[in-house]
């Protein structure tokens, strides 16, 4: 990445005028909306939803980009040395990172919970009940539409993968919006959570 990173530096004239105090002001504003970002949020008292978490995490990866970039052009960087510019070295690099990732502190690559052993464990079994889960509940769904009623009720997952599974409708509360949205999508006033009858 780091050479493509001077390539795009390079051909870009403006960025010739790019000084440390120009980088210094970015990092410093950047820093300072990811944490005011996580601070806001944070007042909510409860867990943030995904979509806001995964936004937070998309503008660091872009400030991180930018910074990048800025930083070269800061530095006046022309060109990398030979043996970081040439193909070898990435054919090197990855294998050694992937190495370290294996001994890393706490939770590391071969190391519980992650999201690589959870995506095995998914595969060998939750997903695919999962799947079964949720063919029936759209069956039940489509019943229920074709026999022209306004709602129905279908019965909660069992088995949640975590790799895909984040979360469902509310159970046993019908006016609940979410609920409502999903019978909406189907073309009913609402579609109900509840355990089955014993």
């Amino acid at each position: 990445f780091l050479p493509h990173v001077v390539v795009m530096v390079r051909e870009q004239p403006w960025l010739q005028k790019v000084r440390i105090f120009h980088v210094v002001v970015f990092a410093f504003l950047w820093t300072l909306m990811i944490d005011t970002s996580w601070l806001l949020l944070a007042g909510i008292g409860r867990e943030m939803p995904l979509r806001v978490v995964n936004g937070i995490y998309f503008y660091f990866l872009l400030g991180w980009f930018i910074g990048l970039h800025l930083l070269v052009a800061a530095l006046r960087i022309k060109s990398l040395p030979t043996w970081m510019s040439h193909g070898r070295w990435t054919s090197l690099a990855l294998p050694v990172v992937l190495c370290l990732s294996l001994l890393m502190p706490g939770p590391g690559f071969l190391r519980s919970p992650n999201h690589f052993l959870q995506a095995i464990h998914d595969l060998s079994g939750p997903l695919w009940s999962y799947r079964q889960q949720q063919l029936q509940r759209l069956e039940v769904i489509r019943e229920a539409v074709a026999s022209g009623q306004t709602q129905v009720v279908v019965p909660p997952f069992k088995d949640k993968p975590r790799t895909v599974f984040y979360e469902d409708i509310i159970l046993n509360r019908c006016s609940n919006w979410r609920n409502r949205f999903m019978g909406a999508l189907y073309g009913l006033k609402t579609v109900c959570l509840a355990e089955p009858a014993p």
